[in-house]
């Protein structure tokens, strides 16, 4: 358990890996490395909400720009054949456009919302830019500045959903639709024939068609690579360097978060506080480095044991907090005792340590859940809080969770 960081009640010294672990801080993975982490694993729900909010600002912006848009062409002055085509072209983006916003207000599933409204937002620009071949115009609809140039901002609207793969997805659409526009024109018309001088748009050129499909995937690299270091420098402010665990303010959002999410699907969300029992003693005879090699056993244990969808945070000193979405207290009672077991059972060694006694810690927890312990989550966190006091007033090296017949329910007080 633990290899390199924690040693069996028996052993007499310290494991080869302890010394490499003592004292060590994660090594931050390289850009491929973070890549394939952010394509493989679950959002940060924090990021989910962000690019939720996100969504719903690009969607008021899109319906105000289209409104703008559609003022303007039925202005007089916009040539009839033009008009022909992007009217209702006008129209049905606008239509789009709110029905994007009534998804976005709903807030069903953001990461394939994002990437859907991006994939209109591209799309849109293509049949634009299509639009003018319909109109026997196809150096605009392949020179063109001005609706060229909407692509970049639909890639740049992609990076406030906060996703790395909508920004790369977004980014490789227009690359293949433009692409599919220039590769189509450059076929069917001989774009540099003399009956199209003076060329108000300039002449064909793939080099300069070339340059612009790189620049469209650069600006998807780009905004992909903008998410990509928002998301580690949340990394770093949220994760506690000593034990591997969430900080107090990662975990303060993440049970807003979460709440929110039980209330409105009306699932359970269970809370347990955890305190290391005599830690202070620890620290007192054996060191603070002992006291810190104990802080990453003991949250390396919680880490590694419990679900990806639970949050392990460090709460100041030598408390924890657990975070369990989707079960109550009494369902999570048991496997929080297998942790207090395994935590009592599980000698701390560190490197340096010449003594070969590893330390040996106990744990003290109160476990509470909404909706039982109150209706508001910071009641649920205050009940929670009371039942760790009342363990350890009871005796430390134990549970105590929801009252049962008038008494509080006890697990593990055989053992102190």
């Amino acid at each position: 358990m633990l290899s390199g960081l924690i040693t069996g009640r028996n052993q007499g010294g310290p494991s080869a890996g302890a010394a490499a672990a003592y004292g060590s801080i994660p090594i931050r993975p390289g850009l491929v490395a973070r890549i394939r982490e952010s394509l493989a694993n679950r959002r940060d729900p924090i990021f989910v909400d962000l690019g939720a909010t996100g969504e719903l600002a690009v969607a008021r912006v899109r319906i105000l720009l289209l409104c703008i848009l559609l003022t303007i062409q039925i202005l007089p002055g916009t040539a009839t054949e033009v008009r022909r085509v992007t009217l209702p072209l006008n129209i049905v983006a606008l239509v789009i456009a709110l029905l994007v916003y009534i998804l976005a207000s709903r807030r069903p599933q953001p990461w394939l919302e994002g990437f859907g409204s991006s994939a209109a937002d591209v799309t849109l620009v293509s049949c634009g830019l299509a639009a003018f071949l319909l109109l026997d115009q196809p150096h605009t609809a392949v020179n063109s500045g001005t609706l060229f140039e909407l692509y970049f901002l639909a890639i740049g609207c992609a990076s406030l959903r906060y996703n790395p793969q909508a920004c790369a997805l977004t980014g490789l659409l227009a690359v293949g639709q433009y692409g599919t526009i220039v590769i189509y024109t450059a076929g069917r018309w001989n774009l540099n024939d003399a009956r199209y001088a003076p060329f108000k748009l300039g002449m064909f050129d793939w080099s300069t068609q070339g340059m612009r499909l790189i620049l469209l995937a650069g600006a998807a690299l780009v905004s992909a690579l903008i998410v990509l270091r928002a998301q580690s420098l949340r990394q770093i402010s949220t994760i506690d360097v000593l034990s591997g665990a969430a900080t107090r303010r990662a975990f303060d959002e993440r049970l807003e978060a979460e709440a929110s999410r039980a209330r409105r699907n009306y699932r359970p969300l269970a809370i347990a506080l955890i305190d290391i029992d005599n830690f202070k003693q620890v620290n007192d005879t054996r060191g603070h480095a002992t006291g810190d090699a104990v802080l990453r056993a003991v949250a390396g244990i919680f880490l590694q044991s419990l679900r990806p969808s639970d949050v392990v945070a460090r709460f100041g000193g030598d408390e924890f907090a657990l975070l369990l979405p989707e079960t109550t207290a009494e369902l999570v009672m048991d496997r929080l005792e297998r942790l207090r077991a395994a935590v009592a059972d599980t000698g701390v060694l560190p490197a340096g340590d010449r003594s070969g006694k590893p330390v040996q810690v106990t744990l003290s927890i109160g476990v509470a859940n909404w909706p039982d312990d109150g209706p508001r989550i910071h009641l649920v966190l205050a009940a929670a809080d009371a039942r760790l006091y009342e363990a350890k007033r009871r005796g430390r090296n134990r549970i105590v969770g929801p009252a049962q017949d008038a008494e509080l329910r006890e697990v593990g007080a055989e053992n102190a």
